[in-house]
């Protein structure tokens, strides 16, 4: 029974390294998108600015 009560910590530790890892890159593939956003958004004002 101890050992079963192990192995589950111990996978439950691994699922949630998996997941945090997860949550990392979906923030860095939002902030890539947050960027291109404020990129395109810039370029826009420029270009208003140039058509008047």
């Amino acid at each position: 029974m101890k050992n079963d009560d192990e192995f589950k910590r111990i996978a439950l530790h691994q699922l949630i390294e998996k997941d945090r890892q997860m949550i990392t890159k979906y923030e860095e593939g939002m902030a890539h998108y947050h960027q291109r956003i404020e990129t395109s958004q810039y370029e826009i004002g420029r270009l208003d600015e140039r058509l008047g």
